[in-house]
């Protein structure tokens, strides 16, 4: 019988395996060599002058 884990695989680009992010601890598809996922990776956008968020 399939398994949930069989699925996410195959939806997955090759070579990436869902784990949890280093940073964050949500589950994400990472590649083997990466430990972070896309947002934590990306980090918080670039902040205006005034510490608030920039346009």
């Amino acid at each position: 019988m399939p398994k949930l884990v069989d699925a996410a695989r195959i939806t997955s680009p090759g070579g990436t395996v869902w784990r949890t992010c280093a940073e964050c601890t949500n589950l994400a598809p990472l590649p083997p060599a990466v430990d972070r996922c896309d947002a934590c990776r990306l980090g918080p956008g670039p902040t205006a002058p005034d510490g608030g968020e920039a346009r």
